[in-house]
């Protein structure tokens, strides 16, 4: 694992202007990991549209349709009414975090949600996009809110709209972050004893094939041998385990709790049937 949070390849393609400032830094390595995630997602989504027009695919698109339908559902019990503007980009928020823990799979990539920038974007991004869903459903009403419940609170008012954004950001950066590191402090315990483990795991792959493979001793009954020998296995693949728990189970719960956040966002700008109807008819 890359703890690319640490040791970025940073260019600075504006200092020939004088804009040397590290906010216009770009940092290539989570550069490069977003376009590989892109491309991902891009190949994926040409396999949905193959599973959805072949009729031999019929478990992929039943996949595809209980997913689909899963996000409409849920979109429809938080705001009231289905809207399709806020299921194509909350299912994007969750495509992209959740693609991001697979490319951290990929020997010597990591996640490109480990960067603060990228979830700081993402959070910005949530939050503009619940703005403007308000602004779409009540018009420039939509930040009499901000007045409520008297005019002095509009500071504070702005300070806790603005804190979603950080909150959405700091959330998903730190998870995703601990799980890394989490992953990264296994390795480097299990350094020392590296020989050991690919040792074994060598030896497991030979024992294992003249355990299956001869008949004498597929019926010849070692239970001892047996049980330490799926011990030893059990112990071989934990460390691959730990890391795709980590790196794409945690990646799929945060993208989750994202995206439930940005309907969840979007439907309390938008607000009810009702309200919606009164500010129609004022």
């Amino acid at each position: 694992m890359q703890a690319s949070f640490l040791n970025y390849s940073i260019i600075r393609p504006l200092s020939y202007f004088g804009l040397t400032s590290s906010i216009w830094d770009v940092h290539l390595d989570t550069l490069i990991e977003t376009w590989i995630m892109m491309s991902v997602l891009l190949l994926a989504s040409l396999y949905v549209l193959y599973a959805l027009r072949s009729p031999r695919a019929v478990l992929s698109r039943q996949a595809i349709l209980l997913t689909t339908g899963f996000f409409v559902d849920l979109i429809e019990e938080t705001c009231g009414v289905f809207h399709r503007d806020i299921f194509y980009f909350s299912t994007t928020i969750f495509l992209f975090v959740g693609a991001a823990g697979f490319t951290g799979l990929i020997p010597y990539a990591g996640e490109a949600t480990q960067d603060l920038n990228t979830t700081f974007a993402l959070g910005i991004s949530s939050f503009c996009f619940s703005q403007y869903q308000g602004i779409k459903a009540h018009g420039l009403y939509h930040f009499n809110e901000y007045l409520k419940p008297f005019f002095p609170l509009l500071p504070l008012n702005i300070v806790g709209e603005c804190a979603k954004a950080a909150s959405m950001s700091f959330r998903l950066f730190g998870n995703i972050l601990g799980g890394s590191i989490m992953v990264d402090l296994i390795l480097k315990a299990l350094g020392a004893c590296k020989e050991f483990y690919i040792s074994t795991a060598v030896f497991l792959v030979f024992v294992s094939v003249i355990l299956y493979s001869t008949p004498l001793l597929r019926y010849f009954k070692l239970r001892f041998f047996i049980s330490f020998h799926s011990f030893i296995f059990y112990a071989v693949i934990l460390v691959p385990t730990i890391q795709l728990f980590f790196g794409v189970i945690e990646s799929l719960v945060q993208a989750f709790v994202l995206t439930t956040l940005t309907i969840t966002y979007s439907s309390m700008a938008i607000g009810d049937e009702e309200d919606l109807i009164k500010t129609e008819g004022a």
